[in-house]
Protein backbone atom coordinates (compact mmCIF):
# COMPACT_ATOMS: atom_id res chain seq x y z
CA UNK A 1 0.00 0.00 0.00
CA UNK A 2 2.83 2.41 0.85
CA UNK A 3 4.38 1.74 -2.55
CA UNK A 4 1.04 2.46 -4.22
CA UNK A 5 0.67 5.76 -2.36
CA UNK A 6 4.23 6.75 -3.27
CA UNK A 7 3.58 6.00 -6.93
CA UNK A 8 0.37 8.06 -6.84
CA UNK A 9 2.19 11.01 -5.27
CA UNK A 10 4.90 10.90 -7.93
CA UNK A 11 2.32 10.57 -10.71
CA UNK A 12 0.28 13.54 -9.53
CA UNK A 13 3.41 15.65 -9.04
CA UNK A 14 4.74 14.88 -12.50
CA UNK A 15 1.41 15.49 -14.18
CA UNK A 16 1.05 18.86 -12.49
CA UNK A 17 4.54 19.74 -13.67
CA UNK A 18 3.63 18.99 -17.29
CA UNK A 19 0.70 21.41 -16.99
CA UNK A 20 2.96 24.46 -17.17
CA UNK A 21 2.78 26.39 -20.44
CA UNK A 22 4.84 25.02 -23.31
CA UNK A 23 5.64 27.52 -26.07
CA UNK A 24 7.28 26.67 -29.39
CA UNK A 25 8.43 29.08 -32.10
CA UNK A 26 8.56 28.36 -35.83
CA UNK A 27 10.18 30.00 -38.84
CA UNK A 28 8.55 27.61 -41.32
CA UNK A 29 4.86 28.00 -42.09
CA UNK A 30 4.30 24.31 -42.88
CA UNK A 31 5.81 23.17 -39.56
CA UNK A 32 3.72 25.75 -37.71
CA UNK A 33 0.52 24.54 -39.37
CA UNK A 34 1.40 20.90 -38.63
CA UNK A 35 1.67 21.71 -34.91
CA UNK A 36 -1.89 23.09 -34.82
CA UNK A 37 -4.82 20.72 -34.36
CA UNK A 38 -7.65 23.16 -35.08
CA UNK A 39 -8.82 25.71 -37.60
CA UNK A 40 -6.33 28.31 -38.77
CA UNK A 41 -7.75 31.75 -39.55
CA UNK A 42 -5.85 33.95 -42.01
CA UNK A 43 -6.08 37.70 -42.32
CA UNK A 44 -4.29 38.86 -45.45
CA UNK A 45 -3.41 42.55 -45.47
CA UNK A 46 -4.81 44.03 -48.68
CA UNK A 47 -6.24 47.32 -49.89
CA UNK A 48 -9.67 45.93 -49.07
CA UNK A 49 -8.99 44.38 -45.67
CA UNK A 50 -7.07 47.39 -44.36
CA UNK A 51 -10.25 49.47 -44.66
CA UNK A 52 -11.87 47.13 -42.12
CA UNK A 53 -9.80 48.81 -39.42
CA UNK A 54 -11.81 51.25 -37.34
CA UNK A 55 -9.16 53.92 -37.93
CA UNK A 56 -9.07 53.63 -41.76
CA UNK A 57 -11.98 55.16 -43.67
CA UNK A 58 -10.80 54.66 -47.28
CA UNK A 59 -8.25 52.77 -49.35
CA UNK A 60 -4.84 54.30 -48.56
CA UNK A 61 -2.38 55.44 -51.21
CA UNK A 62 1.25 54.31 -51.40
CA UNK A 63 3.43 55.48 -48.51
CA UNK A 64 0.42 56.90 -46.72
CA UNK A 65 0.72 57.15 -42.99
CA UNK A 66 -2.08 55.53 -41.03
CA UNK A 67 -2.54 55.67 -37.26
CA UNK A 68 -0.39 54.21 -34.50
CA UNK A 69 -3.12 51.67 -33.75
CA UNK A 70 -5.34 49.66 -36.07
CA UNK A 71 -8.40 47.94 -34.59
CA UNK A 72 -10.01 45.05 -36.45
CA UNK A 73 -13.39 44.13 -34.98
CA UNK A 74 -14.50 40.53 -35.51
CA UNK A 75 -17.92 41.76 -36.59
CA UNK A 76 -16.23 43.43 -39.57
CA UNK A 77 -13.64 40.78 -40.42
CA UNK A 78 -15.71 37.66 -39.79
CA UNK A 79 -12.91 36.20 -37.66
CA UNK A 80 -13.41 34.56 -34.27
CA UNK A 81 -11.63 37.32 -32.36
CA UNK A 82 -11.08 41.06 -32.58
CA UNK A 83 -7.48 42.27 -32.55
CA UNK A 84 -5.36 45.40 -32.69
CA UNK A 85 -2.02 46.16 -34.32
CA UNK A 86 -0.10 48.86 -32.47
CA UNK A 87 3.25 50.62 -32.91
CA UNK A 88 5.32 50.88 -29.73
CA UNK A 89 7.80 53.68 -30.40
CA UNK A 90 6.28 57.02 -29.30
CA UNK A 91 5.16 59.00 -32.34
CA UNK A 92 5.54 56.12 -34.82
CA UNK A 93 2.70 55.25 -37.17
CA UNK A 94 2.01 52.44 -39.58
CA UNK A 95 2.85 53.16 -43.22
CA UNK A 96 1.01 51.59 -46.15
CA UNK A 97 3.04 50.29 -49.11
CA UNK A 98 6.58 51.59 -49.38
CA UNK A 99 6.39 52.40 -53.09
CA UNK A 100 9.53 51.86 -55.12
CA UNK A 101 11.00 49.39 -52.60
CA UNK A 102 10.10 46.24 -54.52
CA UNK A 103 7.04 44.01 -54.93
CA UNK A 104 7.52 42.58 -51.44
CA UNK A 105 6.13 45.85 -50.09
CA UNK A 106 2.84 45.64 -51.97
CA UNK A 107 -0.05 45.31 -49.49
CA UNK A 108 2.24 45.56 -46.47
CA UNK A 109 2.24 47.55 -43.25
CA UNK A 110 5.56 48.93 -42.06
CA UNK A 111 6.67 51.14 -39.20
CA UNK A 112 8.86 54.20 -39.54
CA UNK A 113 9.51 54.44 -43.28
CA UNK A 114 7.93 57.87 -43.68
CA UNK A 115 8.10 59.39 -40.22
CA UNK A 116 11.80 58.49 -39.60
CA UNK A 117 11.00 56.29 -36.61
CA UNK A 118 13.45 53.47 -37.26
CA UNK A 119 12.63 51.30 -34.23
CA UNK A 120 9.97 49.15 -35.87
CA UNK A 121 8.51 47.76 -32.63
CA UNK A 122 4.88 46.70 -32.82
CA UNK A 123 2.45 44.36 -31.12
CA UNK A 124 -0.75 42.47 -31.81
CA UNK A 125 -3.33 42.08 -29.06
CA UNK A 126 -6.27 39.67 -29.16
CA UNK A 127 -9.22 41.46 -27.60
CA UNK A 128 -12.20 39.12 -27.36
CA UNK A 129 -10.86 35.56 -27.56
CA UNK A 130 -7.25 34.65 -26.74
CA UNK A 131 -5.59 32.25 -29.16
CA UNK A 132 -3.23 29.31 -28.81
CA UNK A 133 -1.27 29.92 -32.01
CA UNK A 134 -0.21 33.03 -33.89
CA UNK A 135 1.95 33.66 -36.95
CA UNK A 136 2.69 36.48 -39.36
CA UNK A 137 4.35 37.10 -42.71
CA UNK A 138 7.52 39.11 -42.18
CA UNK A 139 8.69 41.09 -45.20
CA UNK A 140 12.12 42.40 -46.23
CA UNK A 141 14.01 41.64 -43.01
CA UNK A 142 17.38 42.11 -44.73
CA UNK A 143 19.68 42.87 -41.82
CA UNK A 144 23.05 41.13 -41.65
CA UNK A 145 22.70 39.88 -38.09
CA UNK A 146 19.58 39.03 -36.12
CA UNK A 147 19.30 41.07 -32.93
CA UNK A 148 15.53 41.22 -32.92
CA UNK A 149 13.22 39.78 -30.27
CA UNK A 150 9.77 38.18 -30.52
CA UNK A 151 7.82 37.79 -27.27
CA UNK A 152 4.40 36.34 -26.46
CA UNK A 153 2.29 36.97 -23.38
CA UNK A 154 -0.67 35.17 -21.84
CA UNK A 155 -3.46 35.97 -19.44
CA UNK A 156 -2.51 38.58 -16.80
CA UNK A 157 0.36 39.56 -19.14
CA UNK A 158 2.45 36.55 -18.12
CA UNK A 159 5.46 36.05 -20.39
CA UNK A 160 4.96 32.69 -22.12
CA UNK A 161 8.14 32.72 -24.18
CA UNK A 162 10.44 34.73 -26.43
CA UNK A 163 12.96 34.08 -29.15
CA UNK A 164 15.77 35.85 -30.98
CA UNK A 165 15.68 33.24 -33.76
CA UNK A 166 14.16 35.66 -36.25
CA UNK A 167 14.41 34.77 -39.97
CA UNK A 168 16.41 37.28 -42.00
CA UNK A 169 18.65 37.60 -45.03
CA UNK A 170 19.01 39.08 -48.49
CA UNK A 171 18.31 35.94 -50.56
CA UNK A 172 14.55 36.38 -50.17
CA UNK A 173 12.37 39.20 -48.84
CA UNK A 174 9.65 36.80 -47.64
CA UNK A 175 9.75 35.23 -44.17
CA UNK A 176 7.44 33.67 -41.60
CA UNK A 177 7.45 33.72 -37.81
CA UNK A 178 4.96 31.80 -35.69
CA UNK A 179 4.31 30.47 -32.19
CA UNK A 180 2.18 27.72 -30.66
CA UNK A 181 1.50 27.56 -26.92
CA UNK A 182 -0.37 25.27 -24.54
CA UNK A 183 -1.61 28.42 -22.81
CA UNK A 184 -3.72 31.27 -24.13
CA UNK A 185 -1.83 34.01 -26.00
CA UNK A 186 -3.24 37.47 -25.31
CA UNK A 187 -0.61 39.50 -27.19
CA UNK A 188 2.63 39.16 -29.14
CA UNK A 189 5.38 41.78 -29.44
CA UNK A 190 7.96 42.16 -32.21
CA UNK A 191 11.04 44.16 -31.21
CA UNK A 192 12.94 45.31 -34.29
CA UNK A 193 16.69 45.82 -34.28
CA UNK A 194 18.24 49.28 -34.03
CA UNK A 195 19.53 49.27 -37.60
CA UNK A 196 18.26 51.32 -40.50
CA UNK A 197 16.34 48.52 -42.24
CA UNK A 198 12.58 48.52 -42.30
CA UNK A 199 10.48 45.40 -42.23
CA UNK A 200 6.81 44.86 -42.85
CA UNK A 201 3.75 42.83 -41.89
CA UNK A 202 2.25 41.02 -44.85
CA UNK A 203 -0.55 39.17 -43.04
CA UNK A 204 -1.44 37.51 -39.75
CA UNK A 205 -2.79 34.05 -38.91
CA UNK A 206 -3.99 32.50 -35.68
CA UNK A 207 -5.83 29.55 -34.18
CA UNK A 208 -7.94 29.24 -31.05
CA UNK A 209 -8.09 25.45 -31.10
CA UNK A 210 -4.90 23.60 -30.22
CA UNK A 211 -5.10 20.91 -27.55
CA UNK A 212 -3.99 22.27 -24.13
CA UNK A 213 -2.47 20.05 -21.44
CA UNK A 214 -4.69 19.17 -18.44
CA UNK A 215 -4.96 21.82 -15.76
CA UNK A 216 -3.25 21.11 -12.40
CA UNK A 217 -6.60 21.08 -10.56
CA UNK A 218 -7.86 18.37 -12.89
CA UNK A 219 -4.80 16.23 -12.19
CA UNK A 220 -5.14 16.78 -8.44
CA UNK A 221 -8.77 15.68 -8.53
CA UNK A 222 -7.74 12.58 -10.43
CA UNK A 223 -5.06 11.83 -7.84
CA UNK A 224 -7.51 12.34 -4.99
CA UNK A 225 -9.87 9.86 -6.58
CA UNK A 226 -7.10 7.30 -6.92
CA UNK A 227 -6.17 7.77 -3.27
CA UNK A 228 -9.79 7.19 -2.30
CA UNK A 229 -9.95 4.05 -4.40
CA UNK A 230 -6.79 2.70 -2.77
CA UNK A 231 -8.20 3.37 0.70
CA UNK A 232 -11.48 1.67 -0.18
CA UNK A 233 -9.66 -1.45 -1.40
CA UNK A 234 -7.64 -1.58 1.82
CA UNK A 235 -10.80 -1.35 3.94
CA UNK A 236 -12.46 -4.12 1.95
CA UNK A 237 -9.48 -6.43 2.51
CA UNK A 238 -9.64 -5.91 6.29
CA UNK A 239 -13.36 -6.65 6.38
Amino acid sequence: MKKLIAVLFVGVFLCCGVASADTMFYTDRSSWEFAISGLIEDFAITTTSITLADEVSSIPSAEQQLSSQLTFDKNNTGLSTSFTLETLQPGAKFTWDDSGSGPQWDNVLSVGKVDTHEVDDWQISFLTNPVYAFGFDLRDNDETSSDELFSVYGIDDLLLGETTDIPYGTATPYFFLGVVSTDFISRAVFHEDLGIDDNGIGGVSFSAATVPVPEPTTIILLGTGLFGLAGYKRKMRKS
